[in-house]
């Protein structure tokens, strides 16, 4: 028999304890993260709590009155509501009903229910009462990683997810065709060091000498603090490896394949270089052709008529020419960084001060210099001359940008190692203390794409005729070659400063500059010169230049017809000799078997190519003094007279650069 259940008294003990139940139930459903509700035995909705106001950002209010059906059931599938009435019609609990709504914003949730039934004292059904949260974030979640599941597994390229704790959570089509085939032991749930480890034994790691555990733990350090890319080789291909860090924190890998796209890369480089190598050739063909032109055309002026008034004129045009041609040879030869250099310990300072006046020389109307020099500069080694035709070409360079007038800085000043040759983005950074020198102006400065082409050869922003355009490219092939670095800073409208940096050397005694030659006070007298040199022309003027001057010439075309007429004749006191000739024997090793045969001889090389270029085929013996051709006839003469009046010193080196002179650096 049920229990008849009698409701409390109005103003009874019963009737306060159950005002109180109903109070600590509501204040539980308010502490309580979802939120709670109740509906009598028609379904219909008698109490929601306030958390409901805070996740769907509705008042619980308005869906009092209102069934389940209304609120919940009419967001399911047919199938799934009609399963869940049937339930509600027997009365028994549902759990985890998970459904779609938008609220009254726009907002998509995704919610989630469960209910029981509730029943009287006298087992009579009265409704249902139960629970719902909020599952919009960890359903949003899911839904990104499916859809970056179905992007990794899509992807053309191979990926892997790791997560917070670098274990292996994904691996795309791609990348697991070449897990299987090499790394047969990672499968997904190891552990990133395990990959890394398995990579390493299956030679698709290089780890470049560095202990095992020392490298697997630097890259796990560099991968968990940041993006990443490192590119790896593996049978023939190149492959480069990104990561990236979600926000959640686990960690995306890229595997991308870029053979092709290296190749590619490659051959668009070479077809660039080709394009400069014509934009190269074309500007050396046009101003030689206009020097040349003024040879011939002098040289056949004279030719008609020897005797004419304005003989010499065409002589000097024709010589400044030829002057010109031998500048332009050499300003390439600095733009390739083979030019042949003396270097010195010099301070630049000093220097600057020493040549000043012929930069001011240079400056036109109206254009005002200044010098900012710091004092006990650091010593630099490098080629004065060198050095003094750079700074004219910015002097120039800086007077063209102030046509108006201007104010020009040339500064120079200590700095320390590891900072950059200027102030401008990605300027090149200097690991020792050098010495800056600045030229600043205050003239129509560059844009962008002005200033990346400053350095290319033959690229000038003035008149035909009126420059090269090898000037600011030989300036950069001097101080490469000097072992420095050129940094180029420009505003539109505002200047540009060209910063020059030079690595620093303490103050030493640098070794003579032929370091295997003792000056002697004999004069060198009436000698006898043999000389060989297999162009007839070049060989028959350096003869009449050497016989005007009262010298005895022997002449021979080839290193084994030299060596014959040595052997045969003991009155040669000197050989001038070309270094590339026909034959095997080259002028380097003319001199070692000439010095062999007579160590007393005087040897001198001559060569179109830089000595750098020479030394590098076959190391010039050390007291072997080399001419550069195209040579004058002060020039030839001058090398001739020293070289007679010194005799060779022994001494074992096989080098005649006089940068192995070189101090210690400054430290």
């Amino acid at each position: 028999m049920t229990k008849q259940f009698d409701p409390p008294a109005p103003g009874s003990d019963r009737e306060a304890r159950l005002a109180d139940q109903i109070r600590e139930w509501h204040a539980f459903a308010k502490s309580a993260r979802d939120w709670l509700w109740t509906c009598d035995a028609q379904g219909r909705f008698t109490y929601i709590s306030e958390q409901f106001r805070e996740i769907c950002g509705e008042s619980p209010d308005v869906y009092y009155g209102k069934t389940l059906d209304d609120v919940v059931l009419r967001y399911l599938d047919q199938e799934e509501a009609d399963r869940i009435l049937a339930d509600i019609a027997l009365r028994k609990p549902f759990r985890d009903l998970v459904f779609e709504r938008r609220v009254a914003d726009g907002r998509r949730l995704w919610m989630r229910a469960s209910g029981v039934p509730s029943f009287d004292a006298d087992g009579n059904f009265t409704g249902y009462r139960g629970a719902g949260s909020d599952l919009t974030e960890f359903v949003e979640t899911w839904e990104r990683r499916n859809r970056l599941a179905r992007m990794l597994h899509s992807a053309p390229f191979g990926m892997m997810l790791v997560d917070q704790n670098m274990r292996i959570q994904l691996i795309n089509a791609v990348l697991l065709d070449f897990i299987k085939t090499f790394l047969p032991s990672v499968t997904v749930g190891s552990t990133f060091e395990e990959f890394l480890r398995a990579g390493i034994v299956a030679g698709f790691v290089d780890t470049m000498g560095e202990e095992i555990d020392l490298y697997v733990a630097r890259r796990v350090s560099e991968i968990l603090t940041g993006p990443s890319v490192v590119e790896r080789q593996h049978m023939g291909g190149s492959y480069e490896i990104r990561s990236h860090l979600l926000p959640d924190g686990s960690i995306l890998f890229y595997f991308v394949d870029i053979t092709e796209q290296k190749q590619m890369r490659e051959r668009v480089m070479h077809a660039q270089r080709i394009e400069a190598m014509g934009h190269l050739t074309a500007g050396i063909a046009h101003d030689f052709n206009n020097l040349m032109e003024v040879i011939l055309g002098s040289l056949e002026l004279l030719r008609s008529d020897p005797k004419s008034e304005d003989a010499g004129d065409l002589i000097e045009m024709a010589m400044r020419a030829t002057e010109r041609g031998a500048q332009l040879t050499g300003q390439l030869l600095c733009f390739s960084g083979e030019a042949t250099l003396s270097p010195r310990l010099v301070r630049p300072g000093d220097l600057i001060r020493k040549i000043e006046p012929r930069l001011r020389q240079a400056l036109t109307p109206g254009v005002s210099m200044e010098l900012e020099l710091e004092d006990k500069l650091l010593c630099t080694w490098m080629d004065p001359r060198q050095f003094e035709a750079a700074l004219t070409n910015l002097v120039r360079n800086a007077c063209d940008a102030m046509p108006e007038g201007g104010r020009l800085t040339i500064a120079a000043a200590n700095r320390e190692g590891g900072m950059v040759c200027g102030e401008w983005p990605n300027a090149p950074a200097m690991s020792e203390a050098h010495v800056t020198v600045t030229i600043a102006d205050t003239g129509a400065g560059m844009d962008t794409e002005l200033r990346e082409k400053a350095l290319e050869p033959f690229f000038t922003t003035k008149e035909v005729g009126e420059g090269s355009g090898l000037g600011l490219s030989m300036v950069h092939g001097f101080v490469q070659q000097s072992s420095g670095k050129i940094s180029i800073e420009s505003v539109e409208g505002e200047g540009t400063t060209v910063r020059l940096c030079f690595p620093g050397f303490e103050e030493r005694r640098a070794a003579p500059a032929y370091g295997g030659l003792e000056p002697q006070s004999d004069e060198p007298g009436a000698a006898h010169i043999l000389v060989v040199e297999d162009t007839d022309d070049v060989r028959h003027v350096i003869r009449r230049q050497l016989e005007r001057e009262g010298y005895r010439v022997t002449e021979a075309v080839a290193g084994s017809e030299a060596m014959e007429l040595l052997a045969d004749d003991q009155s040669i006191d000197l050989m001038l000799s070309d270094v590339v000739m026909p034959g095997d024997l080259q002028g380097p090793e003319l001199v070692r078997r000439a010095r062999e045969l007579r160590p007393d001889l005087r040897t001198v090389l001559m060569s179109g190519y830089p000595r750098s270029s020479v030394d590098q085929d076959d190391p010039l013996p050390e007291d072997t003094r080399l001419l550069a051709k195209p040579m004058s006839n002060r020039e030839l003469l001058i090398a001739i007279a020293e070289i007679l009046s010194q005799r060779p010193v022994a001494t074992g080196r096989a080098s005649g650069h006089v940068e192995d002179a070189r101090p210690d650096k400054e430290t």
